[in-house]
């Protein structure tokens, strides 16, 4: 009974750490790509 009670405090954690991760990689392999360099040097 009290692991139902904990999962959503060791759920939610986990998720929004894997989804700040997901985007971390999205951000840092966008920034590999040399159109997406020149866009931001442009400004």
């Amino acid at each position: 009974m009290r692991s139902g009670k904990l999962r959503p405090f060791v759920v939610l954690p986990t998720l929004l750490f894997l989804l700040f991760v997901s985007l971390v990689l999205l951000a840092n392999s966008l920034v590999q790509k040399p159109s997406v360099q020149k866009a931001f040097l442009d400004r």
